[in-house]
């Protein structure tokens, strides 16, 4: 187990993000992509070696609120039981390797809670890859919405609504 964590490290693993999408997102396909949300798959060390604190500033006030309850109470039985204090500490271990291997779906749940739905999921050896492979899909498909006022002049070079060039609003007495 140690072993395949630390080959994880390795430059050539592959990374796998799923893709969330706020409840209302904004209607320019842009801004819809900049409230995009990856959350990476897989074990997060941050989560397993300070599984409160990871909770607490991921705003995952549940997970953390049933975390307090259930490593207090394993605690309670444990000694109450009679159990050694190294056994104690032994279970909270585990249970805080638990919440390293449960910690993206946590992420996902809240996310799923709070109305933001699934926009899909990708692989590649980075976050950065993963997001240029998504985008490379995903904007295609989304519609683009500009609004651009009709008396307004248009890019350089372009031709406006009206009919009339650039260089034709230059010259004068061509209007």
């Amino acid at each position: 187990m140690i072993a395949l964590l630390l080959r994880a490290r390795d430059a050539k693993h592959v990374a796998v993000f799923t893709i969330h999408e706020p409840p209302n997102p904004p209607a320019d396909r842009i801004d819809r992509a900049e409230a995009l949300v990856f959350v990476p798959d897989g074990f997060s060390f941050g989560a397993a070696l300070f599984a409160p604190l990871w909770l607490f500033s991921h705003r995952l006030w549940g997970a953390l609120a049933a975390y307090l309850v259930a490593a207090s109470a394993l605690a309670a039985v444990l000694m109450a039981a009679g159990t050694n204090a190294a056994w104690i500490s032994l279970a909270l271990v585990a249970t805080h390797i638990w919440i390293g291997f449960e910690a993206p779906e946590f992420h996902r749940r809240s996310l799923t809670a709070q109305g933001w739905g699934e926009a899909g999921s990708v692989s590649g050896r980075d976050l950065a890859e993963c997001e240029r492979r998504f985008f490379d899909s995903w904007l295609s498909s989304q519609p683009i919405l500009t609004q651009h006022d009709a008396s307004a002049p248009g890019p350089k070079g372009a031709v406006s609504s009206s009919g009339q060039g650039l260089f034709s609003r230059l010259l004068p007495g061509r209007a």
